[in-house]
């Protein structure tokens, strides 16, 4: 796949109230294979503030692990099987994120890659979704 890629991302939240929401993000980016593990780099702007958040994903067949800085800061793991904890900073304050990963999956073709992800939240020792998450890139 080329260094130059367009990512889309389609996320849903399923919450304990079997509310949906969902919301996709689109943006060019760059796509780089290091040492087993892949990357997608791109930015994401906010169209109420017109601020930007500069987003970096890296993930094998296993694990997902994604950074967040500028409106909001993050790292966040997604790993099959397993618990995380993260610090989620926002304009409004901070919030605890437990993630309890049930799904990686990756399919890599020769101008394209999807990332399936399915996890449980929970915000603050609370649970709040049933959450799932599609990343695609292409040439």
């Amino acid at each position: 796949m080329k260094n130059q890629v367009y990512i889309q991302i389609k996320s849903l939240q399923i919450t304990k109230d079997h509310e949906r929401e969902e919301i996709e993000t689109n943006a060019r980016g760059t796509y780089q294979e290091k040492n087993g593990s892949h990357y997608l780099i791109f930015e994401e702007k906010d169209d109420e503030n017109s601020g930007k958040t500069n987003n970096i994903l890296k993930f094998t067949d296993q694990r997902l692990h994604m950074s967040k800085s500028g409106l909001v800061n993050v790292h966040m793991g997604f790993e099959k099987g397993k618990k995380s904890l993260s610090n989620y900073q926002t304009p409004f304050g901070a919030l605890l994120l437990e993630i309890d990963t049930d799904v990686v999956t990756l399919d890599l073709q020769e101008k394209s890659l999807s990332l399936h992800l399915e996890y449980e939240l929970a915000v603050n020792d609370e649970h709040q979704a049933k959450c799932m998450i599609d990343v695609t890139a292409t040439e």
